[in-house]
């Protein structure tokens, strides 16, 4: 609850920790896969590459606009499209993996040796739950505790 400056350490210490683990939840298996030779893991950086580098991108632009004050009016949007992001490529490679047309799914088939393997969500699920979590509470805390001179972001320029 202490604030240095103006700043809520609480809600910056949150939106850090958030940040980073979605982040490393990037390196977790999000897609896995119970075949004839055991458990085969993918992760979201395997399967959908640009897509998770369009997710860092997200939370770097989020990092900024929760730092600098010359983006604290674009705080909001660039929040919501950040947990979007958190959240999207991890949707995109469970259904990709699910898709029985995709070239994934014929990799895992080709993999697991197993025409009709059984694909279930992988541990980075629940850390990108957490993150999202995280990240949410954080920005929603430094936007209640906005100074009052500060435009609030729904304010015509």
């Amino acid at each position: 609850m202490s604030a240095t400056n103006g700043r809520d350490d609480a809600a910056v210490a949150g939106l850090i920790i958030g940040v980073t683990l979605a982040v490393v939840a990037t390196l977790l298996p999000v897609v896995q896969v119970t075949g004839s030779s055991g458990v085969l893991t993918m992760t979201a950086w395997q399967i959908l590459p640009w897509f998770t580098k369009l997710k860092v991108l997200a939370l770097a632009m989020l990092l900024a606009a929760a730092f600098l004050p010359q983006l604290a009016r674009w705080r909001l949007p660039v929040a919501a499209f950040a947990v979007i992001m958190v959240f999207l490529p991890s949707i995109a490679a469970f259904i990709t993996a699910m898709n029985a047309w995709s070239d994934v799914r014929a990799e895992i088939v080709r993999q697991t040796g197993n025409r009709a393997p059984f694909v279930h969500p992988g541990l980075a699920n629940f850390a990108l739950v957490a993150a999202g979590a995280l990240v949410a509470w954080a920005v929603w805390r430094l936007e209640s505790r906005r100074a009052p001179d500060e435009a609030p972001a729904t304010a015509p320029a």
